[in-house]
């Protein structure tokens, strides 16, 4: 969810991909900004990296387009 969010992936399509309901998804990403102290998903994503929640492959997707 977090490498979806990080790619900027729309919603519609992420929850298609991770195979949830779109209410579900966007249920689940209001709960994680909630519990990253987040008020926007930029805000979210940054958080996410700084406590090494996304590293690695997940961020290389960013910029392969994928």
């Amino acid at each position: 969810m977090l490498a979806e969010l990080s790619r900027g992936t729309p919603d519609t399509v992420a929850c298609r991909k991770l195979h949830m309901s779109p209410r579900t998804y966007s249920r689940r990403v209001a709960e994680l900004l909630e519990c990253l102290g987040a008020e926007s998903r930029f805000q979210g994503g940054a958080q996410a990296v700084r406590r090494g929640w996304l590293v690695g492959a997940c961020l290389a997707g960013t910029a392969e387009g994928g």
